[in-house]
């Protein structure tokens, strides 16, 4: 049975400066997960120790229970583990549809990509364009592409990093509904996001970073009663839902 994806102790410095500090917490398999906190709190630092892109100093790293010993990005991937950046990365000269399909390059399953594309991007509203460029997509739709190209190669992990940023309050939504049908899925999502209402509305579980640290993790109820946290973000506020 999967369990998901668990960090222990993951840490990592740049020139004396610890950006991450023994970070540990767990995303469980068939469940959205957030990791927020303020501007410089570390998440986009442990997103990038957990796929490869970076080295960590110490820590590790479970998949269902399992330890993942390459730190190679693309090993990474072909475990199922992937994840989106703060800047959509698309291929701007090829169709929609093309974008989409080179998830299937990434994935296990190659059959019957280019129908499953096909659905995914109706899912996303972006049925109308498939054979538009890339490149003549706005940015906030270029997200979405990207989101789907990650989706159709059908991973066991994926990791989000700010995805609503430059979206429409009309694609924030369709963002959501897609995050709640892959978890219904089993799919094992971690979100870094600052649009807390998206993360308070998805998330069953968030885990908050401040200065590199993890300061709090619970419920979304729990969270926003946190004295801690509404130290980090708000100076002793309550954090909005």
């Amino acid at each position: 049975m999967p369990h998901g994806l668990e960090v222990r102790g993951l840490a990592k410095s740049y020139g004396g400066v610890r950006a991450v500090d023994g970070v540990s917490f767990a995303a469980a398999a068939g469940r959205i997960t957030g990791l927020v906190g303020p501007n410089g709190a570390g998440k986009t630092t442990v997103l990038n120790l957990l796929t490869g892109v970076d080295r960590p100093d110490a820590g590790e790293l479970l998949l269902d229970g399992r330890p993942v010993e390459t730190r190679q990005p693309h090993r990474i991937a072909r475990l199922g583990i992937v994840r989106t950046f703060q800047s959509a990365r698309v291929f701007p000269n090829l169709d929609v549809l093309d974008n989409v399909l080179v998830g299937a390059d990434c994935g296990r399953q190659r059959d019957g990509a280019t129908e499953r594309a096909r659905e995914l991007l109706d899912v996303f509203g972006l049925g109308a364009r498939a054979r538009d460029r890339a490149a003549d997509l706005s940015s906030g739709a270029q997200k979405i592409l990207e989101l789907a190209r990650l989706l159709l190669a059908r991973p066991k992990v994926i990791l989000l990093d700010e995805p609503a940023a430059g979206l429409s309050e009309h694609e924030t939504q369709r963002l959501a509904d897609t995050l709640v049908a892959a978890r219904d899925a089993g799919l094992t999502v971690l979100l870094v996001e600052h649009n807390l209402r998206l993360v308070m509305g998805v998330c069953e579980r968030i885990v908050v970073l401040d200065a590199g640290k993890v300061i709090a993790t619970g419920s979304p109820e729990q969270v926003q009663a946190d004295a801690a946290v509404r130290q980090a973000y708000l100076g002793g506020q309550r954090v909005a839902g």
